[in-house]
């Protein structure tokens, strides 16, 4: 008989499987798969994998890494909302084409299968009102990531736009400073819709148990 403790490991083991695969399929073919580890999504991608990995081996319940891997699961639901709102209209018109199998693994369905599993296979209850500020901290880090990247000569030209920064909207010369702070409000956003989330199935979770206690004898 399949229990819950089995559907869990699978359903997780695919997700390990799916975002470690998805990034080597998006990164083999490229003429310089090390560069793609400078995207956010390659990141976010190989961060799912790995937390998900480690959760295996370590106390998974304890709360600083709770916040670390909710920040990863911010990480790669902005890495999908990003791309597919704001970058896939775009990329088609350079050498980028945005409708592959591994940009499917990487873009959407990793994204989707972790939202799911934050949902309904996560253990609720762990978050607190403040945490979506904690979950910035990744998005800051990539930001002094490309910093450091372009002053050291990294650039992208020919890759999938004009540009020295991974992201057209890290270019602040260019196109100014509002698309930052727009996805830094993304980031906020998708941190509070978890947190609303994880409250209102604690609040389902509660309410089914008062209706099992009252209809008990």
């Amino acid at each position: 008989m399949i229990n819950k403790k089995n559907i869990v490991l699978f359903f997780r083991v695919s997700i390990i499987i799916i975002a470690f695969g998805g990034f080597l399929l998006n990164s083999i073919p490229s003429d310089e798969p090390f560069a793609r580890l400078t995207y956010f999504t390659s990141q976010s991608n190989v961060l799912v994998g790995t937390i998900y990995l480690v959760a295996f081996f370590i106390n998974s319940n304890s709360r600083t890494f709770k916040i670390i891997k909710n920040q990863i699961v911010v990480a790669i639901v902005l890495t999908g909302l990003v791309f597919n709102l704001m970058l896939r209209p775009y990329v088609g018109d350079f050498d980028y084409n945005p409708n592959t199998f591994s940009d499917f693994l990487v873009h959407v369905l990793t994204p989707i299968l972790v939202f799911i599993d934050f949902i309904f296979l996560e253990e609720h209850g762990k978050i607190q009102k403040f945490d979506p500020f904690y979950w910035l901290l990744f998005p800051l880090i990539y930001w002094v990531f490309t910093i450091v990247f372009v002053a050291l000569g990294g650039d992208y030209n020919g890759e999938t736009y004009q540009s020295n920064y991974p992201y057209f909207f890290l270019d602040f010369k260019e196109y100014g400073i509002g698309y930052f702070f727009l996805v830094f409000a993304f980031v906020l956003m998708i941190g509070y819709i978890l947190f609303i989330i994880d409250y209102l199935m604690i609040k389902r979770k509660q309410n089914s148990n008062k209706e099992d206690n009252n209809g008990s004898f």
